[in-house]
């Protein structure tokens, strides 16, 4: 009996109320949040006709036409769900450079940013010299200046240089923004990195820069 009654209270504390109450909100939260998104992209997928049916309709015949039209496949006058303004100037068809111009951006942006966020940061970790307080107060400095402050200055600057709807522009724009904010940050990394490691690199005939990519970015990441 002793046995039984052992086991019966370890199987009851097993269920936790609190703990299973707090998965159902869980649960129910991310059906929440996630409905609206797996709603749109159902919606894709059905003709333009179907989409704003009420009730709505939960089975239905896929089709590929919305991703034809979008991509520029099927534009013109007969292409349904297309609005008269898009087909007069080109903004359906014009929707993969569009992608192509966000890659090329964000790509330039985050190579340059991490390119030369990592050397400043790593100057600003391993190198002592005098103005290396104000050096990091200036970071601090820029990373707290709003962006919307910074915009006419730049579009008159990118005015008078010739970037203005260009790629080079909006890659300078963004990397001043993005700079300052992966200088501090990769240079909390760095600083928990101990010194002991690098030298004993730079003893076995390894470089600053060859000691940086091989010993000290592959601890940090």
């Amino acid at each position: 009996m002793a046995i039984s009654f052992r086991r019966t209270r370890r199987g009851r504390r097993g269920v936790d109320p609190v703990y299973v109450f707090s998965w159902m909100c869980l649960s129910v939260w991310m059906i929440f949040a996630i409905f609206p998104v797996f709603w749109g992209y159902l919606n894709s997928f059905k003709p333009p006709e179907q989409i704003f049916d009420l009730p709505p309709k939960l089975i239905f015949t896929p089709t590929l036409h919305n991703y034809a039209v979008i991509f520029g496949l099927e534009v013109g006058a007969e292409a349904e769900g297309v609005t008269q303004t898009q087909q007069a100037t080109g903004a359906v068809s014009q929707l993969p450079r569009y992608f192509l111009n966000s890659l090329i951006i964000s790509t330039g942006t985050m190579v340059l940013s991490l390119l030369l966020g990592c050397l400043a940061a790593y100057s600003l970790a391993r190198f002592n010299f005098r103005e290396k307080r104000y050096m990091l107060l200036s970071v601090l400095f820029v990373r707290m200046v709003p962006a919307v402050v910074l915009v006419i200055p730049i579009y008159t600057l990118w005015r008078a240089l010739g970037l203005l709807d260009t790629h080079q522009g909006l890659i300078l724009a963004y990397l001043s923004f993005n700079l300052p904010f992966v200088i501090w940050m990769m240079r909390g990394f760095f600083v928990d990195i101990p010194v002991e490691i690098e030298e004993a690199a730079l003893i076995d005939g390894c470089l600053r820069l060859s000691a940086l990519v091989r010993v000290i970015l592959p601890l940090a990441a």
